[in-house]
């Protein structure tokens, strides 16, 4: 077809073709070709419709220079036919899936999102470390003193009583009183009998299970009796 140059023809995009139940494949170039002084232009289309049935490629209108219509193609009429089906054949079954190997174009992406996800975590451990738990007052164990041995604690306890003088200003019974609860602390500290809670008798039977020293037995005994 001869046109007047310059010109253009109205767009063929894959919008309008979809309204009309077409699927625009490809479209070539605008080619020219002269022959006898009559230059000829044509473009390719490649179309699809996935759906039987009768179809109509729009047609085109050529504009001028002047924006104004020199020319318009007919539409064109194609029809999709559906395979058709061999009833005297068997029944084939469904194909499974087919087992495509990954390419690198499609590794690349996921490696580098573990290796970010595996900087960031290492950048926010170091991040707690360094700002927070560095910060955070060191907690000191409070160690216990250790404990004093019975016979320390007795000795000390009794050069208390000695110095308040309770015997020498007649404050008798005081003073035995705290003695007999010294000796008691004593006998619970040494061999963990609940002495505090006992009488005279019942500390003597658990002082004799204990299997003091034969020289030290009748003194001990004398000396609970006489306290307690």
């Amino acid at each position: 077809t001869s046109f007047p140059a310059p010109f253009f023809m109205s767009p063929i995009t894959p919008e309008v073709l979809s309204e009309k139940g077409i699927e625009l494949i490809k479209q070539g170039q605008l080619s020219k070709e002269e022959l006898n002084g009559v230059i000829t232009y044509s473009q390719t289309f490649t179309v699809t419709s996935y759906d039987e049935g009768d179809y109509y490629f729009p047609s085109l209108v050529i504009f001028g220079s002047d924006s104004m219509p020199v020319a318009q193609t007919d539409s064109l009429f194609f029809r999709v036919n559906t395979i058709p089906v061999d009833t005297t054949a068997a029944f084939r079954d469904i194909k499974g899936n087919i087992n495509v190997p990954l390419t690198l174009k499609e590794i690349l992406p996921v490696v580098f999102t573990i290796l970010l996800g595996l900087i960031f975590v290492l950048i926010l451990v170091w991040i707690i470390f360094k700002f927070v738990l560095k910060k955070r007052p060191k907690i000191i164990p409070i160690r216990e003193k250790p404990k004093e041995k019975p016979d320390i604690v007795a000795l000390k306890a009794l050069e208390e009583l000695r110095l308040k003088g309770l015997w020498q200003i007649g404050k008798v019974k005081l003073y035995y009183s705290e003695l007999t609860e010294i000796v008691r602390i004593y006998i619970e500290d040494r061999y963990s009998i609940n002495a505090m809670e006992m009488v005279s008798d019942e500390i003597l039977h658990e002082i004799a299970l204990h299997q003091l020293p034969e020289e030290a037995l009748p003194s001990s005994q004398i000396c609970f009796k006489w306290l307690i």
